[in-house]
């Protein structure tokens, strides 16, 4: 699971794919006053500072600026601010908000806080909810732990619940193609799937309350390729007071009466999985079985 692929959810973007022109814009809408003379990279390090929650100081007053610095312990000493002259200010000083804008620029990039675990419990969790819905994608595929649970134990044990409690985790389960028209019978959990769900605790299990199962088609393309296609998928909620929800899309191969008996024996089959896991009770309810309980279902779901 080392692959970035599967932890890049929580790195900043790249922003490979977007243009300079879309960059502008992006940054205009959220009050940013852009130079025309901009590159992309300064564009760029202005989209991670929205990204990572820093303020826009382009609009503020002078006033505003100056307020922000004393509150923040900034030294503006030999700043020129309008029509006063600061202590120990040269005749000739820099213009006072592109200065002070910058200098508290340069504070929140440079800002540290090593008391986090000192705050009350409530509002840490109120941090982490923020964190992650804010932040990250709602559909997960196979996440690795966001890097606040790697902190420490302590961290991992708070910051986990809220995780997988927030977000949609996607797992996939695969049949074979052994010719054109003939499949192997049995669905199983990718590697991937399987290493996923192999490394998370019966605990992170029982926290998932949205899940995304794809099911697959894959076949050899060479000896050392294959090649794979999505034929069916559910997107399932677990709700303490609802019990689920169900919603089975496909299959995407066929037509007509028979992809609608599949469709039919699908969400029959996987509601008697959920309705088990409703049973339970109380909140924390899924199971690691009833994960591969749905690949199962699928199973003899196209084998009937």
């Amino acid at each position: 699971m080392a692959s970035a692929r599967y932890d890049e959810y929580w790195r900043l973007s790249t922003y490979k794919r977007t243009t300079t022109d879309e960059l502008r814009r992006r940054l205009e809408t959220k009050g940013h006053q852009i130079k025309k003379s901009a590159s992309k990279a300064e564009l760029i390090t202005l989209a991670h500072r929205d990204d990572c929650g820093h303020f826009c100081y382009d609009r503020c007053t002078e006033a505003e600026l100056v307020k922000f610095a004393t509150v923040r312990g900034v030294n503006i000493v030999g700043v020129r601010l309008q029509g006063n002259i600061a202590p120990g200010m040269p005749p000739k000083a820099p213009r006072a908000s592109s200065t002070i804008a910058a200098r508290l620029v340069k504070v929140d990039n440079d800002r540290t806080f090593d008391r986090f675990l000192d705050l009350p419990a409530e509002l840490r969790n109120r941090v982490y909810y923020y964190y992650y819905i804010s932040a990250f994608p709602q559909k997960l595929t196979l996440p690795t732990a966001p890097p606040l649970a790697r902190a420490s134990k302590q961290l991992e044990t708070e910051v986990l619940p809220v995780f997988y409690g927030t977000r949609t985790i996607h797992v996939t389960f695969e049949r074979h193609a052994i010719t054109m028209t003939k499949y192997a019978a049995e669905f199983k959990a990718t590697d991937k799937t399987a290493l996923f769900l192999r490394q998370l605790s019966r605990e992170s299990v029982s926290e998932i309350r949205s899940l995304w199962v794809s099911l697959e088609t894959w076949w050899k393309k060479t000896n050392k390729e294959h090649d794979s296609r999505v034929i069916c998928t559910m997107d399932i909620t677990l709700d303490r007071l609802l019990g689920y929800t169900l919603k089975v899309a496909g299959p995407m191969d066929g037509s007509g009466a028979k992809v609608q008996e599949l469709r039919s024996g699908m969400q029959e089959r996987a509601a008697k999985v959920l309705e088990a896991v409703a049973a339970r009770g109380g909140a924390k309810k899924l199971r690691l079985e009833d994960v591969y309980a749905l690949g199962k279902a699928a199973e003899e779901t196209f084998a009937a």
